[in-house]
C-alpha cells in the first residue's frame, strides 16, 4: 500500500517510546537508589541483604506482570487484527474487540516459554555486563522498571520491557558509587534499539512480497522452508544459549567492597570477625 497505508501517529508514539522508556527507567532507577542509599544508611549490611534477596521475589514478579501486561498484548493485538480482517472476529455493540481466551493463553504462554528456554543470555547481559548488581541494587532497579513500564501500559504505549530494565540497571548504577557502568555495553544496546524497528519492517516486508507475489505453488513452498530455516535457527541458538548454571557468580572478580546500603558488590567485613565472608 505503500507509505500512505502506514498511521504515522501510531508509528511516531513507538518510536518515540523506544527514547522514553529507557530514559525513564534510568531516572527512576536512579531516584529509588538514592533513596535506598539514605534510608540505608546506617543499617547493618549483611541483615539488609538477607531481607533484600525476599523483596527482590516481590520486585521481579512485578516487573514479570509488567512484562506480560505490555509485551504480551502486542501480539495479542496482531492476532485479533487477522481474526478481525478474515471475518473470524466481530466488534461487540459497544465498539470493543473482544479477544478469545486462546489468543490470551497461546500469547502468554509463548512469551513464557521463549523467557524460559532463551533468556539466560539476556539475563547475563543485563545482570553481569552493565553493573554489578546486589538485592538492594536489584531490588531498585526491578521496582523502578516495573513502575515504569505499568506507567506506560496505563496510557497505553507500547514499550520494551528490555530497553526499560536496561535504563533501570544503567541509572541504579549510577546512583550507586560502590559501583561502576559499563557504558560501552549500553552504547551497544541502544544501537540494537534503534536498528530493531527498521529492521523488522524490512523483514515484514520481504516476507509479505513472497507471500503474495510468487505465484501459488512456489510461494507457500518458499515461505515453508524459509519457516523451517528459521526454526532450526532457533533450536541451534537455544542449545548454544547460557544456562542458569553457567552463571556463576564465584567466576568473575569483584574489585570493590560493599558500601552500607549500596547492595552492589559482594565483598563485605563482618564486625566481629573483621573478615572477608
Amino acid at each position: 500500500g505503500g507509505f500512505a497505508a502506514i498511521k504515522a501517529d501510531s508509528v511516531a508514539k513507538t518510536a518515540l517510546f523506544i527514547v522514553v522508556s529507557p530514559a525513564a527507567g534510568l531516572l527512576l532507577g536512579a531516584a529509588v537508589m538514592l533513596l535506598l542509599r539514605w534510608a540505608l544508611a546506617r543499617r547493618d549490611v549483611e541483615r539488609t541483604e538477607r531481607r533484600f534477596r525476599l523483596l527482590q521475589l516481590a520486585s521481579s514478579a512485578a516487573v514479570s506482570l509488567a512484562h506480560g501486561g505490555n509485551d504480551a498484548q502486542k501480539t495479542m493485538g496482531v492476532i485479533a487484527a487477522l481474526l478481525v480482517s478474515s471475518g473470524n472476529l466481530a466488534p461487540l455493540p459497544s465498539g470493543e474487540l473482544p479477544i478469545p481466551t486462546w489468543v490470551v493463553l497461546a500469547a502468554y504462554l509463548a512469551i513464557a516459554a521463549g523467557t524460559m528456554s532463551g533468556g539466560w543470555r539476556i539475563v547475563r547481559t543485563m545482570g553481569h555486563s552493565i553493573t554489578q548488581l546486589r538485592p538492594v541494587s536489584g531490588f531498585a532497579a526491578e521496582t523502578a522498571a516495573a513502575v515504569a513500564i505499568f506507567g506506560s501500559t496505563g496510557i497505553g504505549a507500547p514499550v520494551s520491557t528490555t530497553h526499560t530494565v536496561a535504563g533501570s540497571i544503567t541509572g541504579v548504577g549510577t546512583a550507586n558509587r560502590g559501583a561502576t557502568v559499563n557504558w560501552r555495553v549500553f552504547g551497544r544496546l541502544a544501537v540494537a534499539w534503534l536498528v530493531t524497528l527498521p529492521a523488522a519492517a524490512l523483514v515484514a516486508a520481504v516476507a509479505h512480497q513472497l507471500a503474495t507475489r510468487l505465484p501459488a505453488p512456489i510461494g507457500p513452498i518458499v515461505l515453508t522452508l524459509l519457516m523451517i530455516a528459521l526454526a532450526g535457527g532457533v533450536i541451534g541458538s537455544l542449545r548454544r544459549a547460557p544456562r542458569a548454571a553457567d552463571l556463576d557468580p564465584g567466576s568473575e572478580p569483584i574489585e570493590v567492597g560493599l558500601r552500607p546500603g549500596a547492595g552492589s558488590i559482594i565483598a563485605v567485613r563482618s564486625r566481629r570477625t573483621d573478615q572477608p565472608l
